[in-house]
């Protein structure tokens, strides 16, 4: 499958999960009011209460969280902050496509422009000057809350390690479908299976998901992958067993 039909499918899998939520909330509470609904779904998102402001759903379509993400991708661009989708989003343009509620985004420091990029975003959007300010200094996280479709981009500064270094320089534009003039810069293959190992070792190796992403995307990429690189990574990071067991599970 395509990338960009990927790209779409996360779009559908996105509105399909979200119908279901709402179904399932309306059984279990008949009387829920859409405000309602949408609270739920933003708790889930979430995935915890949610105490700040609030938006009634606008939106309600196969593109949705599309949209949204495409929008953070533009305010990037617009105030050139070096970016790369990474993430399940990125482990399902290059491997598997999975239902996920949120993207995840690493940027390079963008010292000076934090006021900017909260001023980029209207009523619908919720950020924190504050916790970008934070991010930025001690090079952790912060996200962009869209309270209308209730979709969470987190966004990672990027880690002043040769890796981060290494994945944001190879990472390559993805064209849009039906967006010609607009391109996305999403990390590679191989950098997205070591990511996503390591993401799995600092998770006390108990996840699925993200066992499941990099035999995804291997198996996506089969052929095709710059074994050396890999290898050579694996080893700084300290994967190469994961890497070793994942390779041989491709196999068996």
């Amino acid at each position: 499958m395509p990338a960009a039909r990927k790209w779409q499918l996360m779009g559908e899998t996105f509105h399909t999960g979200k119908t279901l939520h709402a179904a399932g909330y309306k059984h279990d509470h008949p009387d829920a009011s859409p405000d309602e609904l949408q609270s739920a779904w933003l708790a889930t998102t979430l995935k915890q209460n949610w105490s700040g402001p609030f938006r009634g759903q606008t939106m309600s379509s196969t593109d949705e969280n599309l949209r949204v993400l495409r929008e953070v991708i533009a305010a990037l661009t617009q105030l050139n902050i070096p970016y790369a989708l990474g993430g399940s989003w990125a482990s399902s343009l290059l491997g598997e496509p999975r239902f996920t509620r949120d993207a995840d985004i690493s940027v390079e420091p963008f010292h000076g422009k934090e006021k900017a990029l909260c001023d980029y975003f209207g009523s619908d959007y919720y950020l924190s000057l504050e916790a970008i300010q934070s991010a930025i200094q001690n090079r952790s996280s912060f996200n962009i809350i869209n309270l209308t479709v209730g979709f969470k981009v987190d966004l990672f500064v990027q880690k002043e390690r040769p890796f981060d270094r290494s994945f944001m320089n190879r990472r390559r534009p993805l064209q849009l479908p039906n967006f010609p003039e607009q391109t996305i810069a999403v990390v590679t293959p191989e950098d997205i299976v070591l990511l996503k190992l390591e993401w799995f070792r600092m998770g006390g190796e108990v996840s699925d998901q993200q066992w499941k992403d990099v035999l995804g995307v291997l198996h996506a990429q089969a052929g095709k992958l710059e074994e050396a690189y890999l290898e050579h990574w694996a080893s700084e990071l300290m994967l190469t067993d994961l890497l070793t067991q994942a390779r041989q599970q491709m196999h068996a």
